[in-house]
């Protein structure tokens, strides 16, 4: 088994799913401590109040050091669940201090700027490392699925929708950018500023505009995104954030007549209770090198650039 260090021990990294029943896996402590493939040796955060909580619920030992927990359990994956503005201080601490380091999953948006991602990105490729960063939603099986259904019913047909978000674009939006820039929009893209507040990505009869809608964008507890996908063949939306699915279908109009319209929707629920297993299982994919579904570091300093060139 593969030994894993998580660095963060926060909400996504511990808590997020310690009271909830082992019907939903959120966090990366409860994921890999699921998985065959791997085993936790090491948790590591500033806060020496969580050892308890780790060391009693995951077998592991806690370190309030990178440094010391990378040199003392010798992990070949590390997970990095801190702030953004400590991944590259992270990840630079735990490569010099661990020569058998071989994998990094980092949570998005994978460093503070793109200076920072292509900092990492060198890292990486000076170790011998692979790093992935965490844009969980292309991870979940069925959202891939909706998504490719979608656009095979939808061939030859333009395709128009809206991605809202809360927040900053590279902070919110660039969840849905990397999941429609890996299952829609494959060729031809383009990422363009309308105004201060939204943006179009298009490709080959394909047009999304991003819409920062501003509502309680302060909020870091707020999560108010939802995606609408439309072509002439049917409609798809991601409500919750993607916790849910609605597919509709193409109907003829009961009252008017040779008129056609979206009838009721399948929906679809609980998308996202395990799609942190789902996560961790990929990467076990691109450990074994079998097809694997997870941002690479070059895609995420992409990203961080397409983000970073707008007026957002």
């Amino acid at each position: 088994m593969k030994r894993v260090a998580i660095v963060g021990l926060g909400q996504i990294g511990m808590t997020y799913d310690l009271s909830l029943s082992d019907k939903y896996c959120l966090s990366y402590c409860r994921a890999f401590s699921k998985h065959n493939s791997f085993s936790i040796c090491a948790g590591v955060d500033v806060d020496r109040n969580k050892r308890e909580i780790f060391e009693s619920n995951f077998n592991a030992t806690f370190y309030d050091s990178v440094e010391t927990a990378m040199i003392e359990t010798k992990p070949s994956v590390l997970v990095v669940s801190v702030d953004t503005q400590s991944h590259l201080s992270v990840i630079e601490s735990a490569l010099m201090a661990n020569g058998g380091l071989k994998y990094i999953l980092c949570e998005k948006p994978f460093g503070g700027n793109s200076a920072e991602a292509s900092k990492i990105v060198e890292l990486s490729e000076r170790f011998g490392v692979k790093t992935f960063v965490n844009y969980m939603r292309y991870s979940v099986q069925r959202l891939r699925d909706d998504l490719s259904e979608f656009l095979q019913k939808s061939s030859g047909c333009p395709i128009n929708g809206t991605v809202t978000y809360t927040g900053s674009l590279i902070h919110s939006g660039s969840h849905f950018l990397q999941l429609l820039l890996s299952t829609i929009v494959q060729n031809s893209i383009q990422f363009e500023a309308v105004s201060e507040k939204i943006n179009v990505l298009s490709g080959r009869n394909i047009n999304i505009i991003f819409i920062n809608s501003g509502v309680n964008s302060e909020d870091r507890n707020q999560s108010l995104y939802e995606v609408d996908l439309m072509s002439s063949k049917g409609r798809l939306k991601l409500i919750r954030g993607g916790r849910e699915v609605g597919i509709f279908p193409v109907v003829e109009d009961e009252v008017f007549s040779n008129n056609r319209t979206f009838g009721e929707p399948l929906l679809l629920r609980g998308i996202m209770d395990n799609f942190q297993f789902e996560v961790v299982s990929e990467l076990d994919n691109a450990i074994k090198g079998s097809p694997y579904h997870l941002c690479t570091e070059y895609m995420g300093l992409q990203i961080h650039k397409m983000c970073e060139s707008k007026l957002t």
